[in-house]
């Protein structure tokens, strides 16, 4: 029999129950058996506006759809999922983004850190004014951006896998009242259309940036964030394009572009040790040796890719940052590896096996940074360590384009690898230092090129000046010489 009430599952029924006791006085129903049935008029649902979920799992939003007149959904959850066991991380799934999606009257919505998320979609949210998306570790799909024309505000970084929004530029041009936008990095790209191939922008974009808010982050291992203005990634943006036309070959396959960019960071990037006792931020000395060293840059910028381009020096992750910026310029997609350094020992990574009843016993220090390359066969690179044999004498960069069983030799990787399965794609050691040689050959091309188009510019200038502006450059010679000799010949008299 219809009764007109709409039954909630159970997770997201309690939570109205409680909701509507606090607004109306209200009384569950129950059904037969003297159970709550968490079963609800259309009006009262109408009554719920916001919602809150702390540390949610899968299925506790499950029905949110059903409310009508939802405005404001907040998911979060606290700590960092890459060391944790499936078990034990709290977190939506899918299906509840799903149930969100349809959500249709929405104007806030905000997702934090929710590990077993792939996508949001906001298609249907018209009336969306708020977005946040943060630290959700397999996020890899936004979809609908360029369809909301009412956005204010859009946060969304520390998306590990989140390297590209397809719409993103769209979405900001077209949002005339957007006055906030707190980005990734690696979303820079996407936000001003950056073409890769003909390295075209769109330059209305950067000139509606000096109207807004804006911030660029990135977010470490740790959680926190590296914070830089809008005016420092455009200077870290056009460094980088400036290292991939000197180390990269512009028609290279993607294997000789990793290992170009490596090369890169191993001669030209040092490790900050003066850094580790500034609170990872960058230091240079005072010329007065009474006073302490002075800091510049980011907070905590050591372990960013900032650092890295603008000041040569960096710690552990800023290396793996850097080298994700350039793949994500050359197209190349890639993802920060969280591990532990030393031999494999715990097999975080590859012990699936009684995953239930097994717990791992973490170290209290040694957590480090890689990355792995998502379209080389996920392959995994150390440029830290790298780039340290490399300074040493050492060239053959050892730790370049390794499989899971050849890093976990000397690194312990995370949760987060146990769907990578490479072992047998081991690249040969002599191919890397066939592409090393490749990339030698093409940089003193550059240098040779460079040095031709400057001895022609300067020949162009002298002798294939048009006759005219001869004549003109030694008129104004003349009369320069002349004002001269007055201004001489007055000081001359003053003096007597």
């Amino acid at each position: 029999m219809d009764t007109g009430l709409i039954k909630l599952p159970m997770s997201l029924g309690l939570k109205i129950n409680e909701i509507l006791k606090e607004k109306m006085q209200f009384i569950p129903r129950k059904n037969k058996m003297g159970l709550l049935s968490c079963e609800f008029t259309i009006d009262e649902l109408a009554l719920i506006d916001k919602l809150s979920f702390d540390n949610p799992v899968q299925g506790d939003i499950e029905g949110v759809q059903l409310l009508p007149n939802l405005k404001s959904l907040i998911i979060k959850s606290v700590g960092n999922t890459a060391y944790k066991q499936d078990k034990f991380v709290a977190s939506i799934s899918d299906k509840d983004g799903s149930c969100i999606a349809k959500c249709k009257n929405l104007e806030y919505l905000d997702i934090e850190n929710q590990a077993k998320l792939s996508f949001i979609d906001v298609s249907q949210m018209k009336q969306l004014h708020f977005l946040s998306a943060k630290r959700n570790a397999v996020l890899e799909e936004i979809f609908g951006l360029d369809s909301l024309e009412e956005l204010w505000q859009l946060d969304c970084f520390g998306n590990e896998s989140l390297t590209q929004i397809e719409g993103l530029n769209t979405a900001i041009m077209q949002n005339e009242e957007l006055t906030d936008l707190n980005l990734d990095v690696l979303l820079f790209p996407d936000a001003i259309a950056y073409d890769s191939k003909t390295g075209k922008f769109n330059e209305a974009t950067t000139k509606k940036f000096d109207e807004i808010n804006i911030s660029w982050h990135e977010i470490l291992s740790n959680g926190k964030s590296i914070k830089i203005n809008n005016y420092q990634m455009m200077n870290m943006h056009k460094t980088a394009i400036t290292v991939l036309e000197d180390y990269v070959p512009k028609q290279c396959d993607n294997r000789t572009a990793v290992i170009g960019i490596e090369q890169y960071l191993a001669e030209n990037i040092k490790y900050d040790y003066e850094s580790l006792n500034k609170g990872h931020s960058h230091s240079y000395s005072s010329k007065n040796d009474r006073l302490p060293s002075i800091t510049t840059g980011p907070i905590a910028g050591a372990n960013g890719a900032y650092n890295a381009f603008i000041y040569n020096t960096c710690v552990c992750e800023g290396y793996t940052r850097a080298m994700q910026y350039l793949l994500r310029l050359k197209g190349i997609k890639s993802h920060n590896v969280h591990c532990i350094a030393g031999e494999d020992t715990l097999h975080m990574s590859t012990d699936k096996g009684n995953d239930i009843y097994k717990t791992f016993d973490l170290p209290d220090d040694g957590y480090h940074s890689i990355i792995s390359i998502d379209d080389v066969d996920c392959l995994y690179d150390d440029p830290c360590w790298n780039a340290g044999r490399y300074q040493r004498g050492d060239k053959t960069m050892p730790w370049t384009l390794l499989t899971k069983e050849e890093i976990s030799k000397d690194h312990t990787l995370s949760f987060n690898e146990r769907n990578i399965d490479n072992n047998t794609l081991k690249v040969p050691r002599n191919i890397i230092q066939t592409a090393m040689q490749r990339i030698a050959r093409y940089r003193e091309e550059r240098k040779r090129d460079r040095s031709k188009f400057s001895e022609e510019e300067i020949g162009k200038a002298t002798i294939n000046t048009p006759t005219v502006d001869k004549e003109n450059a030694e008129k104004r010679q003349k009369r320069d010489e002349n004002q001269m000799i007055q201004e001489g010949q007055k000081n001359v008299n003053e003096l007597e």
